[in-house]
Order: C-alpha cells, then structure tokens, then sequence
C-alpha cells in the first residue's frame, strides 16, 4: 500500500476513530478532545493515511499573531 495525504479545514470526522490513539502515542498518553478541536477556528489537518488507516497527522490553526501552530 501507498501513503497518501489527506488536507481538511476543519474537523476530521472521517479519522476521529483513529485519531487519538496516534495522538495519545506521540503525546505520552494525552487525549485530544473533540470539544478543543471544535474550538480551534481555522483549523487546518494535514493526514498521513495508508489503505484505510491513519499512520500520521499534523493539527495546526492561526494564532493571533499570524503564525500557524
């Protein structure tokens, strides 16, 4: 199978199955909430997907001073 990559403004739904178990690997155990998503305008998700499943992702939104974090 081939890695692809998948970009959505806003909320992931199609990935929110998978997605915190990647992100509670990365992050030590920390669970990122569906409520803090929500509350992130402009929220840009860059996905690394294979087949069906989601190996790798990157968050990101603007900050007040223009920077994406």
């Amino acid at each position: 199978m081939n890695m692809h990559i998948v970009t959505i403004e806003g909320i992931p739904y199609a990935w929110l199955e998978q997605l915190p178990e990647i992100h509670a690997h990365v992050f030590d155990g920390a669970n990122s909430p569906l409520e803090k998503l929500e509350k992130k305008e402009g929220l840009l998700c860059i996905l690394a997907v294979e087949g069906d499943t989601l190996i790798g992702f990157k968050l990101g939104y603007p900050h007040p001073d223009d920077i994406l974090s």
